[in-house]
């Protein structure tokens, strides 16, 4: 039997069950009866790593020249764990944005390539592809709060998109914004480790004749 309706929850009561939901619980996303933070963390955590999965294979295969059936016999790679590049995107992390309120202003600093949301007043990054831009670089480098971050793209999409789910949340979004910090920290520390992979030797089959 269903327990409810909502994308973001799961799809069956014994899946909730399972994971240590009480059973009076919708699960997450929902609005009537939510489970405590350490229950709803749990899950979100179940929730997302299985989501994480599909995310990666979709956004690999779009953003590479990979076929589906490539990109699954490469195992899905978490790019939380293997990079696929350079960190040369900037991801914002609104929950912790001052917004227009904030003295060093990125809006201000580098308008070509953040802007403020109409919807929540924090700044977000509009365009990418500006790795060497001291503008840019300028106003990740003086965020007051941190809150801005080289990543790949692969990073930015899943970050953007776990993001935008705390930002519609109705309740307490305290687990899920720990939940994205963490990520946020893994992808810094495994970016920092990156090492662009080395050109492999050109060999020749060709007979040469050196006399």
């Amino acid at each position: 039997m269903l327990v409810c309706t909502n994308k973001s929850c799961f799809s069956s009561q014994s899946e909730a069950v399972s994971s240590g939901c009480d059973g009076r619980c919708s699960g997450i996303g929902c609005d009537d009866s939510p489970c405590d933070s350490s229950i709803r963390g749990l899950l979100l955590h179940m929730w997302w790593h299985s989501l994480l999965t599909n995310r990666i294979c979709y956004i690999k295969q779009i953003l590479s020249n990979y076929s589906k059936s490539e990109i699954i016999e490469r195992e899905c790679m978490d790019p939380f764990e293997q990079p696929e590049c350079e960190a040369y995107d900037v991801f914002i992390n609104e929950v912790l944005c001052m917004g227009k309120g904030c003295p060093y202003s990125c809006v201000s600093t580098a308008p070509h390539a953040f802007r403020f949301s109409s919807a929540t007043g924090t700044a977000r990054a509009t365009s990418q592809g500006h790795a060497g831009d001291y503008q840019v670089q300028r106003a990740v480098g003086q965020c007051p709060r941190s809150c801005m971050h080289y990543v790949t793209p692969s990073q930015r999409i899943i970050l953007e998109e776990l993001l935008d789910s705390i930002l519609d949340m109705p309740y307490d979004t305290s687990a899920e914004a720990e939940f994205l910090y963490s990520l946020i920290v893994k992808a810094r520390y495994e970016n920092n480790r990156y090492q662009t992979p080395k050109k492999k030797p050109k060999v020749s089959s060709k007979h040469v004749d050196w006399l």
